[in-house]
């Protein structure tokens, strides 16, 4: 071969090259793009949620959500989690999943009346609940930090 000929097959390989990885970092990047989008949607929900729960109480009427909609709430922020690959949005969304379970787990508890009452105190749960309300938010200002919103 003539020495015009490999510059033109060194021209092709750096093309494909070039090519290749601009592929490689376009698939990364909608990636991370797709996992915050999840991320987004899990925090949308979970927040369309809470009003709904939040509706669905009213203590004068002795009306509450049932704990059917808290597995409901939990099992579908463990779907949200499921979907997400990138560790550094992962994590906190996984933690977030766990912790639901915990507070669905915590609500059982109270509706079964599990808890000895002191009248004169507050109730013994209270402290559980703000163990896991606690990271629980701040696992969702981590997901919300790590893809925020546009």
């Amino acid at each position: 071969m003539t020495r015009r000929t490999w510059t033109w097959v060194a021209v092709a390989i750096a093309i494909v090259a070039v090519a290749g990885i601009a592929v490689i970092y376009t698939v990364s990047s909608n990636g991370a793009s797709t996992d915050c989008t999840v991320a987004r949607e899990m925090i949308a929900y979970n927040k369309s949620q809470d009003q709904l729960l939040n509706a669905s109480f009213d203590p004068e009427q002795e009306r509450e959500p049932s704990i059917d909609q808290y597995r409901q709430w939990a099992a579908r922020l463990h779907t949200y989690s499921a979907r997400i690959s990138a560790p550094e949005i992962a994590a906190p969304a996984a933690r977030m999943a766990a912790e639901a379970d915990q507070m669905v787990g915590l609500v059982e508890k109270i509706r079964s009346g599990s808890f000895a009452e002191d009248p004169l105190k507050p109730p013994p749960w209270v402290q559980q609940y703000a163990d896991i309300a606690r990271p629980f938010h701040d696992n969702l200002v981590a997901l919300d930090q790590a893809c925020p919103a546009q």
